[in-house]
């Protein structure tokens, strides 16, 4: 792409720095967005936007237009998607919040790290054309992720009569969910 387009490495890099420092502010919106509709709504709305966004990256053929889609790109991966994904965690998990944290960390990391394979093996596939990678690689969010966000992803476990971690419901009572809650002991107290 930097070299079709004659544009330096410092300058695409910069779309992914931008987009870093402007989800700062992003940030707060997605969470007031998650905290009234939901991690599912969120997730479901943001994965559709990415899709849209990437595909669109393969009209790029100015700075400018490349910063504003690439860098919504980034946004949408750095505020939405992981605000969406660490609360569903933590809302589906209590006594194994720390290990399915974990994971998810290592999944959003993983992302991040296989996203530039998965654009290369597009590239290759299409005779090194980085324009029909972009197309592939939206194409790729809808098909995979679109679906899971949609079809799987739920916000609470309670919202399926379920409890977070699995466990059975104390004394029958599901729709309780402070129940579900272990006790605060003297020393993580705060005190």
């Amino acid at each position: 792409m930097s070299e079709d387009l004659g544009w330096s490495r410092t300058l695409i890099v910069g779309a992914a720095a931008a987009a870093g420092f402007i989800s700062m502010f992003v940030s707060p919106l997605a969470g007031w967005i998650q905290q009234k509709f939901g991690a599912r709504v969120l997730m479901s709305t943001s994965v559709f936007l990415l899709g849209a966004v990437i595909l669109s990256l393969r009209w790029t053929t100015s700075p400018i237009t490349f910063y504003l889609l690439f860098g919504m790109g980034r946004l949408i991966f750095q505020a939405p998607l992981q605000i969406s994904a660490s609360t569903a965690v933590a809302q589906w998990f209590v006594r194994l919040r720390g290990r399915s944290s974990s994971v998810l960390g290592v999944t959003h990391s993983m992302g991040r790290g296989l996203f530039p394979l998965f654009a290369q093996l597009f590239m290759n596939a299409n005779d090194g054309d980085w324009r029909m990678a972009w197309f592939w690689m939206g194409i790729s969010v809808w098909i995979i992720a679109l679906p899971l966000t949609l079809i799987v992803m739920v916000n609470k476990p309670e919202d399926v009569g379920l409890t977070p971690d699995g466990d059975a419901p104390e004394g029958g009572n599901e729709s309780n969910p402070s129940s579900s809650q272990p006790p605060l002991k003297k020393k993580s107290s705060g005190r």
